[in-house]
């Protein structure tokens, strides 16, 4: 389902790991799309009561890809309660 990330479920917490080890999980355009994308299938999980974020390998995020330039439209914001 994702790339750049994987996600699990263990009784409703739910692990969402930043899986590009290689380069120390820097957050790329794609991973980033696949973040959103990750956050917006959990808000609409029932048995959803946690998040915990992590990365794989060595670092958690080593920052943002410097070859990569990416902006949230204007006035966008991420809505994460449920309902």
């Amino acid at each position: 389902m994702y790339r750049t990330l994987t996600l699990e479920n263990q009784e409703g917490i739910f692990t969402l790991i930043l899986n590009q080890p290689h380069n120390r999980n820097a957050l790329s355009y794609e991973m980033a799309e696949e973040f959103e994308r990750a956050i917006a299938q959990l808000t609409q999980e029932q048995q959803a009561r946690g998040l915990i974020l992590t990365g794989r390998g060595r670092a958690f995020c080593a920052g943002e890809i410097s070859t990569v330039s990416f902006q949230s439209s204007p006035g966008r914001q991420w809505n994460c309660s449920p309902g």
